[in-house]
């Protein structure tokens, strides 16, 4: 994402989005207008214009107005695609019915295999299926009604695949969509992959369960060679291990040039959109719902560059976003941080913002603006363990609305396995401008709790170092603002093993 104007384009639509360029006073706000006459006036980072004209050059340019004087930012030309020929998937000769019972797992995948350059269309109706595997070049279009159902079958996703699991490279049951191969050491082997419109929803509780009990049939005998003291470094044990081989919604591995856009998505038996060695993604407008599923996590963006996410919500079992880049020791001596990221414009219900904790690979360039995490357990946050390794630098969150602030070497998730040679560092982080809560939401797993709510104190900074070595640096908070709790209630701040942090300035607001 370049700093000035960026767009996703179709034929008749246009989402610009941009970097800020300021924490804004209340009444700044940027203009944006297309050399239509078109214009929006908005304090988010991004605009929706609709109704353009095919194959048309527009010219755009993106104004901030502040105390009645209006500054030029960028300008920029994009251009709206040609219409592409659709393949229906319900005609001739696939005949996939949308009755949300029949099972049409073949019949579209002969659609995706021989779809070439036109768009695969499904329109309204629920289309179950099993796994499906999408080729470099595919636009898939749902239209609003429309719904790819996946089956609770974990059969309907074998044979396993090459993945990558919870930072370690393994088999795993096949997600319900599909694209690239996994390959650590090589650059992207597909490309060029557009989702829009519609529903994507798996198979959600009965899947992530059958997909448990059924992975010991893959599992058993690496289990029965464990030593009860191996098997108790797993978090719930045999349960930890099946778990590691579930399938996810969308999985993406090597691809480049991908765009998910306006598409409510969820249910996964495991994390939902997950981007392993992937380059150049952009999802927005996306509604993710996960609740109820254990590791539910939202978007996970795994040794990935450059990915953009805004104007998206989420309410999810696990993390809305957790960004990734391996485990200890596989992630140290591959080496593929995921960096320059961009999240903006997001309300999250769930488990907030992560890195970590598997971020062994490393990560650095990610900037976070406009967050509305007030419904999360968590706020914005970096986890970590001793045995992670992996630098974590350049890392910024402004003008948002955060739970707290975690920064924590003590997390002990996902801590079994052989050690780091080192340990985490983390540099160049920052928070700016962000409203702090001091509360929390639990996140509650199964089909019995799934509207369970309850409402926490959590500390609104806990800042835990490693008491072995000094390696966090340069952590600056400024412009915070505690939000006032109710009388006798006061703001908890837990910081272990560390020195040299500038807190700023921080006052109470209402």
């Amino acid at each position: 994402m370049k700093r000035g104007l960026n767009a996703v384009c179709y034929e008749q639509e246009m989402y610009l989005y941009f970097e800020r360029e300021a924490s804004l006073e209340e009444t700044d706000f940027y203009e944006i207008t297309l050399s239509d006459g078109q214009y929006i006036q908005t304090r988010h980072t991004n605009a929706s214009f609709y109704g353009l004209k095919e194959e048309t050059r527009y010219e755009a340019e993106l104004y901030l107005c502040q105390s009645g004087e209006k500054k030029l930012l960028d300008k920029a030309v994009f251009v709206t695609t040609a219409f592409r020929p659709r393949l229906d998937v319900t005609k001739a000769p696939y005949f996939a019915i949308g009755d949300g019972k029949t099972m049409n797992t073949e019949a579209l995948q002969k659609v995706f295999n021989e779809a070439g350059d036109r768009t695969v269309y499904f329109p309204n109706g629920r289309y179950l299926t099993g796994a499906l595997t999408l080729n470099s070049g595919t636009e898939l279009y749902l239209e609003e009604d429309a719904v790819i159902v996946g089956s609770a079958d974990p059969n309907d996703y074998l044979p396993l695949v090459s993945s990558r699991s919870e930072g370690l490279h393994m088999h795993c049951y096949q997600s319900l969509i599909n694209v690239g191969e996994i390959d650590p050491d090589g650059g992207c082997n597909a490309r060029d992959i557009r989702i829009r419109g519609g529903s994507i929803i798996g198979g959600g509780i009965p899947l992530m369960e059958r997909m448990e009990e059924n992975a010991i049939e893959f599992t058993g005998d690496y289990i029965d060679s464990l030593s009860e003291e191996e098997l108790a470094t797993f978090d719930r044990g045999v349960a930890t291990i099946n778990g590691r081989l579930r399938g996810r919604l969308i999985e993406m591995r090597n691809t480049e040039n991908v765009v998910i856009s306006n598409v409510s998505l969820g249910k996964g038996p495991y994390w939902n959109v997950h981007f392993i060695y992937c380059d150049n993604v952009v999802v927005h407008g996306c509604n993710i719902n996960t609740r109820g599923i254990h590791n539910g996590d939202g978007l996970n963006p795994d040794s990935s560059t450059n990915v953009t996410v805004f104007d998206c919500t989420f309410d999810t079992g696990d993390n809305c976003i957790a960004i990734k880049s391996g485990r200890n020791p596989e992630g140290n001596i591959l080496k593929r941080p995921t960096k320059h990221v961009r999240i903006f414009d997001i309300k999250g219900a769930g488990g907030g913002i992560a890195i970590g904790s598997e971020l062994s690979g490393g990560c650095e360039d990610v900037l976070a603006w406009n967050l509305e995490l007030s419904m999360s357990s968590s706020g914005f946050g970096i986890k970590t363990t001793r045995k992670r390794g992996g630098l974590i630098k350049d890392i910024h969150v402004y003008d948002s609305i955060l739970t707290n602030i975690r920064l924590s070497a003590a997390y002990t998730c996902n801590n079994d396995g052989e050690g780091a040679n080192e340990l985490t560092k983390l540099e160049n982080i920052s928070y700016d401008n962000c409203v702090i809560l001091g509360q929390g939401y639990t996140i509650f797993y199964g089909e019995e709790n799934i509207n369970k709510v309850e409402k926490k104190n959590v500390p609104s900074i806990l800042m835990i170092g490693f008491d072995e070595g000094q390696t966090f640096k340069d952590i600056c908070f400024s412009n915070l603002k505690l939000k006032k709790k109710e009388q006798g209630v006061r703001h908890m701040f837990e910081v272990d093993n560390l020195s040299g942090i500038d807190f700023g300035a921080m006052k109470t607001v209402e």
